[in-house]
């Protein structure tokens, strides 16, 4: 299950929630908050249809891919591209297909 809330910047008061459950893996789960905020932030039908790049398709079923990706990411936010760079090289080496972390891992120090 996954709870989202939208909040005003300014005043923290939520704008937009949504609850969704049930969903068969996380794929399919994000795939739906995903489309939802879309929506949410206004993007049109025919945008939706025309850009609807399946969540599957850039992510990992790796657990671990995905962990050391997670990690990579932790580091990279802080700044600390040596740590994270061979992080995203990681999860490359154990997913090939992992389209974010291919893309992450070419980050330059």
């Amino acid at each position: 299950s996954l709870d989202i809330q939208l909040k005003s910047a300014s005043n923290q008061q939520v704008v937009a929630a949504s609850v969704f459950h049930d969903s068969p893996n996380v794929i399919a789960l994000a795939e739906a908050a995903v489309l939802w905020l879309r929506k949410m932030a206004g993007e049109s039908g025919q945008s939706l249809t025309v850009n609807s790049a399946a969540v599957g398709t850039y992510t990992s079923q790796v657990p671990e891919a995905l962990q050391s990706y997670y990690d990579a990411m932790d580091h990279y936010t802080m700044g600390a591209m040596d740590l994270a760079v061979p992080l995203f090289r990681g999860a490359v080496r154990l997913d090939p297909a992992f389209a974010q972390a291919c893309c992450s891992r070419e980050v330059k120090l």
